[in-house]
């Protein structure tokens, strides 16, 4: 059996989706979902409406049409919310494996502030608190620097450009997005085959940098994951599961399916619940935002407003 720990990181290393999985473990939630908190999608700002498609700076974030341009899909700036800021150095996505906690939880926290129209603390609080939760409880960024998981520089970059942009636009669909081999996942490529061996180097449960680097070292990531045999105790890269089949993690099973694994050991591949339903984790319900233990729609409150 695996502490709540081990969850995380797995969730976070596997998923490779710590932006959407770093919030604060604050007293009224539980962080150890695969999605993390919750989720996104499109509301208005405070007082204010979702910004028009391009249009000429009446109500869209920051006062020059919708953020995004295009897309419409903003917070309402009549509320006074602030423009979306994660920096303009040029290179700024440009991150090296261990070094990924400092972009990620930078951008969105710049979400968070610029989305949420009460985000409960200021943006360097969110940083700082979405820094130790990286850094230490998840361990990514020696999970990113570790060998065997293979960084790709370039699919990190990409990534980070387009989780800026989803988060400048409060799109809703950066959480589903985050959970592809296209999105954040990506940046892990893995160094292990289909059917070889990720046994973790540790028999420190605690040890969360070497599992988390394990549970992330398969290649193949649309088809193939990590996954524990019972006889003999060995790990290896095996494919995923339909409904029913083993897993310790969502990427043991075909999507849309979640792993089922309340005793953080072995569980069973099973359908997502419809908003309504009881939920403890954000990766049980249908569109990945749990709440108040309940599935909820979609919505930038559950996305990017991380302590509410």
């Amino acid at each position: 059996m695996v502490g709540g720990g081990w969850n995380r990181v797995l969730l976070a290393s596997v998923l490779g989706v710590c932006a959407l999985a770093c919030s604060t473990p604050d007293k009224k939630r539980d962080v150890t979902g695969s999605s993390g908190a919750g989720g996104s999608a499109v509301i208005a700002g405070t007082g204010g409406h979702s910004g028009d498609a391009g249009s000429a700076g009446t109500s869209g974030a920051g006062g020059s049409g919708g953020a995004g341009g295009t897309a419409g899909m903003t917070a309402g700036s009549s509320g006074g919310l602030p423009p979306f800021d994660a920096g303009s150095e040029p290179n700024r996505n440009k991150v090296t494996a261990g070094h990924v906690c400092d972009r990620l939880s930078t951008i969105q926290c710049a979400g968070e502030l610029h989305c949420c129209n009460n985000p409960g603390r200021p943006k360097d609080r969110c940083k700082s608190d979405m820094l130790d939760v990286c850094t230490r409880t998840l361990a990514f960024d020696a999970i990113s620097a570790d060998p065997i998981t293979n960084f790709d520089m370039a699919a990190a970059e990409a990534a980070f450009t387009q989780f800026e942009q989803l988060a400048s636009q409060c799109n809703p669909s950066v959480t589903a997005w985050g959970l592809t081999a296209g999105g954040l996942r990506g940046i892990l490529k893995g160094t292990r085959a289909p059917g070889a061996d990720c046994t973790p180097q540790t028999t420190n449960a605690a040890d969360t940098a070497k599992i988390g680097a394990a549970l992330a070292s398969c290649t193949s990531l649309d088809t193939t994951a990590c996954l524990p045999n019972t006889i003999p105790l060995t790990w290896s890269c095996s494919p995923k599961n339909g409904a029913g089949g083993s897993c310790v993690t969502d990427v043991n099973c075909n999507d849309p399916l979640y792993c089922d694994n309340p005793q953080m050991a072995i569980g069973k591949c099973a359908t997502r619940k419809p908003a309504g339903s009881a939920c403890t984790n954000p990766n049980e319900c249908d569109a990945l935002f749990c709440k108040g233990k309940m599935c909820v729609a979609s919505g930038v409150q559950p996305a990017y407003c991380l302590l509410n």
